[in-house]
C-alpha cells in the first residue's frame, strides 16, 4: 500500500481498539481483587482531573508506592489543590445531581412570569458552589440533606426571598428555619429536576433522592 493509505489502515486499528477507547483494568491471567499502582493512577486522573495522569503519579506508580495509605491521601489533596481540579469541583455534582438537565422542562410563564435564563443558570451553579463549599471545607456529608447555610447570589436570594445578598458571584448565606432551604433538598435548581413546569412531581422526586 502507499503510505497514505497503510497509515490510514493502522490509525483506524488504533483507534478502534478497546485499550484505546476504555481504561482496560486487570489481565487474561487469575483475578486481582485490588488495582495495581498503574490502574489507580489512571483512576485517580480521570476521576479528579478528567485527563491522563501527570509525570508524578506516574512516577508513583513506576515504584509501586502510590497505593500506601499515606501516598495516596497525599495525592488526592495535591490533585484537588491543582487548578485542574476544578473540572472535578463542578462537573461532578453537575453529573451526580443531574444539573445538566435543569431547564429541560421550562416553567410555564404563565404561573412563574420572573423565570429567566440568569435564575436558571443561577440554579445550576447553587448546586455546584455548595459541593465545592463543603469539598473545600471538608464538612460533613451530612450538610448535603440538612445546613443552615448555602451558596446564593443577588439574583437566586431574590428568588429564595432573602435579603442582604449582592452581586452575581456566590456567597456562603446564612439561613434561619424559616427559609427552609438547607441541603440539596431544597434547592431551586434540584426541585426543578422533579417538575414538569408547572407543578411538581411527588412520584419523580421520590425517584431522584432513591438514585441519587
Amino acid at each position: 500500500e502507499k503510505f497514505e493509505a497503510a497509515v490510514k489502515s493502522a490509525m483506524a486499528a488504533i483507534l478502534c481498539t478497546k485499550d484505546f477507547l476504555y481504561l482496560v483494568e486487570g489481565s487474561p491471567g487469575p483475578a486481582n481483587a485490588r488495582l495495581n499502582d498503574w490502574e489507580l493512577a489512571s483512576r485517580l486522573s480521570y476521576f479528579l482531573w478528567s485527563t491522563m495522569p501527570d509525570e508524578r503519579l506516574f512516577e508513583l506508580a513506576r515504584t509501586n508506592a502510590l497505593h500506601t495509605p499515606e501516598t495516596l491521601r497525599g495525592e488526592v489533596t495535591r490533585m484537588l489543590r491543582d487548578p485542574k481540579g476544578d473540572k472535578f469541583m463542578t462537573g461532578f455534582p453537575r453529573q451526580w445531581l443531574q444539573l445538566k438537565r435543569v431547564g429541560m422542562f421550562v416553567p410555564d410563564k404563565k404561573l412563574y412570569p420572573d423565570y429567566d435564563a440568569h435564575l436558571e443558570k443561577s440554579m445550576v451553579a447553587e448546586g455546584t458552589a455548595f459541593f465545592r463549599q463543603v469539598l473545600e471545607n471538608n464538612l460533613s456529608v451530612r450538610e448535603f440533606l440538612d445546613s443552615n447555610w448555602t451558596m446564593l447570589n443577588a439574583r437566586l436570594a431574590e428568588h429564595y426571598g432573602i435579603s442582604g445578598v449582592e452581586g452575581d458571584g456566590f456567597q456562603r448565606v446564612a439561613l434561619r428555619p424559616e427559609d427552609h432551604r438547607g441541603g440539596l433538598l431544597t434547592q431551586a435548581g434540584v426541585l426543578s429536576l422533579t417538575s414538569d413546569g408547572q407543578r411538581q412531581r411527588p412520584v419523580h422526586r421520590g425517584k431522584w433522592v432513591l438514585e441519587t
